[in-house]
């Protein structure tokens, strides 16, 4: 590509900013990190390039993380600066003008560059950065003058920034609201980050922006469209992309562009997913821009309310938003979605939150209903179990145009704690209609899957049972919901099938959450669990459900200071042989073993304390004699969630070792402290969470009232509160998990 005339001399310019600023980088380094983990989690890990990379703060942390990166700078003295770190790293070169071949980067990356330029400069910056970018592309720029009022030459809205990428030939990327949360797109920080997808050259040629404006009142591509309703379009779709699993087989009905279903492809692990919609028009668009790259994604002319191209219970997840109002006969699509969806799969829709004139009707002249929850509701529990409900609310439609961007989750049998534009609805289809029906796990379909571990058809008389009643996270997530489906299970299926007894561990661990709970209630949960653990039921997934049963009913009895009754029962766990289940059972062995041994020493029997200390110990040694395959099937694809697993027994483990320690030391004894065992992945995401807030909220301080003598007090305080948040948690158990 030829060079450009320079409306300014941006080589002197930027000379001149950095001898102002002393030289130092325009990222703060503690920007630096977070930003190139992003980058790794949602762009490609090719190469990448640092437009305007300053002196290489940004490159240094991608290469730390092992990616390939590489920067310009239009400041020779920040490239000699640079340089002297990273040799050879950054060369001086203008944005305007980029020395690099066509598609010569995965990612290019553009951070506190393109204000500097003049605004009839940053077409041509941008059509460079489209020219060797391949894939993805990530802005950030200023919105206010600098204090100088001097270097920042374009100050303008995130619309404006956004508005001419897409002139340029991107598209929102598929992460965007992983980096912009919804809520957070409400006002415009000091900086914005925008988070784009390169539209390739024949379908921008075919499909130019200027083309949809024709479809715009029916059909949009809203990841090319910015703004509060678009946000909130796609915003859903990022909503349901929390609901995917491995192998799932996703529907997006009445998908128009294809711009949820491309979404969906990119950000979840799903084995196939499919769109439909009657226009022709859509289908061809949605093909060309969105199944190109990938085998996955497939798009079908068709009438979302019959499907006939697919069987019965063969979809996982079935989505269909802003449909419900534009068809006929909605209560057909509700039946055609129970139709095609496996027992235990998810049906999401949303709709207009009564979108009605004075005359009570929609003055849309697409929208047939007008839908109220009472409606929606209704007309779900024909087909489905109503699991939650999401009230959004965009700000400048018909209905609530003042309010703010607004999303909420309740749950199912409740009523919206507050008005919202739009509805959206989680429902599933009853896993007990799933008795006979066929089951295939797509999670792990490799034929190298360790002993029993996912041999729900073999065991169980209903498999379909375990997804929708056990499996964390995606069982179903309303606590009433789940509670009334394990009783209907446990009245449903004899004693002596793990159906019943994982029902009763069910039950059992939503009594550990009652903090009504009484003795009489607990013991009356013991009694089934008695009765379990009791029985000689022989097949591998009961006996699974004995370990994990018993283990309930000790911290039932500890829970209501049965001692005594909890004592035994961390024996009775800790005596099971978990080998005949799965390797992967030692976590309730090991820290049932540690919890008998804990009780007894108490009691003052340190011999038999001790035993059960080095029981733990050697169920721990005893998990790895099945060898690879036991632990991670394929080497190929290995199975993710032993390792989940092994996180929590080597936890409990240190437990025994450090108690077995303190027997050998008696001084020990008062100072030991517990390990955190149950969902320690849990604990540690959420601090990880705790923390990652706290920093956007100092960055919140810092960016809208320059008050950085303040941000940096209150970032000390929070710290403070975070260690004593984490000594607290190594020092006590959390919750117990199933």
């Amino acid at each position: 590509m030829a060079q450009q005339p320079l409306s300014l001399d941006y080589a002197a310019l930027f000379d001149a900013y950095w001898q102002s600023q002393g030289c130092p980088d325009r990222q703060a380094q503690r920007e630096v990190i977070p930003l190139a983990r992003a980058i790794v989690a949602l762009c490609s890990s090719a190469a990448v390039l640092d437009v305007g990379c300053g002196t290489g703060a940004l490159l240094q942390e991608l290469l730390n993380q092992g990616i390939d990166a590489r920067g310009i700078d239009v400041s020779s003295l920040a490239v000699a600066h640079g340089n002297l770190s990273i040799p050879g790293r950054i060369s001086c070169a203008s944005v305007l003008s980029i020395p690099f071949a066509d598609q010569s980067f995965g990612t290019v990356v553009s951070i506190a560059c393109l204000e500097h330029l003049a605004p009839c400069d940053v077409p041509l910056a941008l059509a460079e950065i489209y020219r060797v970018c391949r894939h993805h592309t990530l802005l950030r720029v200023n919105t206010v003058p600098d204090q100088e009022r001097r270097w920042h030459r374009t100050i303008q809205n995130r619309a404006w920034w956004e508005l001419i990428a897409f002139q340029a030939g991107f598209r929102k990327h598929p992460g965007y609201y992983r980096i912009n949360p919804f809520e957070a797109l409400e006002h415009d920080g000091q900086t914005i980050t925008i988070l784009l997808e390169k539209i390739v050259p024949g379908a921008l040629a075919r499909f130019p922006l200027a083309a949809l404006s024709a479809e715009r009142d029916l059909h949009m591509d809203m990841l090319r469209e910015t703004g509060r309703r678009s946000d909130a379009h796609v915003h859903r779709y990022a909503f349901a992309a929390e609901f995917v699993r491995i192998g799932d087989v996703i529907v997006d009905a009445a998908c128009g562009l294809g711009y949820g279903s491309h979404l969906l492809a990119s950000l979840t692990p799903a084995g196939r997913i499919i769109g439909a919609d009657l226009s022709k028009y859509a289908v061809d668009y949605a093909s060309e821009n969105f199944s190109k790259d990938t085998s996955r994604v497939e798009f079908h002319l068709s009438d979302a309310c019959r499907l006939s191209f697919l069987e019965d219970a063969s979809v996982d997840i079935f989505v269909s938003f802003e449909t419900l109002e534009h068809v006929p006969d909605p209560d057909a699509l509700l039946a055609e979605a129970a139709r095609v969806l496996k027992p235990g799969g998810r049906l999401l829709v949303s709709v207009p939150n009564n979108w009605a004139d004075k005359t009570g009707k929609d003055p849309s002249p697409w929208h047939l209903h007008v839908y109220d929850w009472p409606r929606l509701h209704a007309q779900l529990q024909q087909h489905f179990l109503v699991e939650q409900g999401c009230g959004e609310t965009a700000g400048g439609g018909m209905r609530l145009p003042t309010h703010p961007r607004d999303f909420f989750v309740f749950s199912g049998q409740e009523v919206p704690p507050r008005d919202s534009e739009w509805l959206l609805a989680v429902a599933m289809r009853d896993p007990l209609a799933g008795e006979g029906v066929p089951y295939r796990d797509t999670m792990y379909p490799d034929a190298e899957a360790p002993a029993n571990l996912i041999e729900f058809a073999r065991d169980y008389v209903n498999p379909h049972l375990v997804h929708a009643l056990v499996s964390l996270p995606w069982r179903i997530r309303d606590r009433a919901l789940l509670a009334d489906l394990a009783r209907r299970v446990h009245d449903h299926y004899a004693i002596t099938t793990p159906d019943h007894a994982a029902a009763v561990c069910v039950l059992a661990y939503q009594e550990l959450d009652n903090h009504a709970l009484t003795a009489e209630r607990a013991r009356a949960v013991i009694g089934g669990i008695e009765q379990i653990c009791s029985s000689d039921a022989a097949t591998p997934h009961y006996r699974r459900w004995q370990i994990s049963n018993a283990y309930a009913a000790a911290l039932l009895a500890r829970r209501i200071g049965a001692l005594d009754d909890a004592t035994r029962w961390f024996q009775r766990c800790a005596d099971y042989d978990y080998l005949y289940f799965s390797h992967t059972l030692a976590t309730k062995t090991v820290s049932a073993a540690y919890s008998a041994g804990m009780l007894l020493l108490a009691q003052g029997h340190t011999n038999a304390a001790q035993r059960y200390f080095e029981r733990g110990v050697e169920a721990f040694f005893a998990m790895f004699s099945g060898g690879r395959t036991a632990w991670m099937g394929s080497k190929h694809c290995p199975f993710d969630f032993p390792y989940f697993e092994l996180t929590e027994v080597g936890a409990a483990t240190t437990n025994c070792v450090d108690a077995l320690r303190a027997l050998a030391h008696p001084s020990d004894i008062p100072t030991l402290q517990r390990l955190p065992v149950e969902n320690l992945q849990s604990v540690v995401k959420e601090q990880a969470r705790i923390w990652a807030e706290q920093q956007q909220y100092i960055q919140h301080l810092e960016q809208h009232f320059s008050i950085r003598r303040l941000a940096y007090q209150v970032k000390n305080a929070l710290y403070r509160v975070w260690t004593r948040v984490v000594m607290r948690n190594n020092c006590s158990p959390s919750r117990p998990k199933q």
